[in-house]
C-alpha cells in the first residue's frame, strides 16, 4: 500500500525519526498519544488515462496532519516532511514511486484539546505505478 510505503520512507530519515519516533498513524492520531505525531490519509487516488484507456500510472494525493505541542514545532516537522517527500523516488517489490512533491502548511486550531495542541496540514502528490 502506498501509504505504508510513505510511512517507511519518512521514518527512514534520521531527523524525522528523532522527532516522531514511530508516531505516524493512518487516518488520525490516537487519543493520549505522545506528541508530536502525524496522521496520514489518502484524499484521492486517480488513475491516469490515455487515448487507449487507463494506464498503470497512479496519482494519489495524501494528506498529512501534524499534531504538536507548539506552532513552531508543527512548522519544523512540516518542513522535515516536505523535504523528505520531495526526494521520494524508489522501487518497491510491488510498485515504483516515480516522483512526489509536498506543499502546503495550513495551520489547524486544536484548542479543543486540554491542553491546547497545534496542528498543520501538508499534502503529498505522487506518481507511481505497479511493477507486477
Amino acid at each position: 500500500m502506498i501509504e505504508e510505503n510513505m510511512k517507511s520512507w519518512l521514518l527512514a530519515d534520521t531527523a524525522i525519526a528523532t522527532k516522531l519516533g514511530t508516531r505516524i498513524f493512518p487516518q488520525f492520531v490516537p487519543e493520549n498519544t505522545a506528541l508530536p505525531a502525524v496522521a496520514y490519509a489518502m484524499v484521492s487516488d486517480q488513475a491516469m488515462l490515455a487515448m487507449k484507456g487507463p494506464v498503470k500510472t497512479r496519482t494519489p494525493r495524501i494528506q498529512l496532519t501534524i499534531v504538536a505541542r507548539s506552532q513552531k514545532e508543527s512548522s519544523e516537522i512540516a518542513e522535515l516532511l516536505k523535504t523528505r517527500i520531495n526526494t521520494w523516488e524508489y522501487t518497491y517489490t510491488d510498485m515504483r514511486v516515480e516522483s512526489c512533491f509536498a506543499e502546503g502548511g495550513v495551520y489547524l486550531s486544536l484548542d479543543y484539546y486540554t491542553p491546547a495542541n497545534y496542528g498543520m496540514i501538508i499534502e503529498a502528490f505522487l506518481n507511481y505505478y505497479p511493477t507486477s
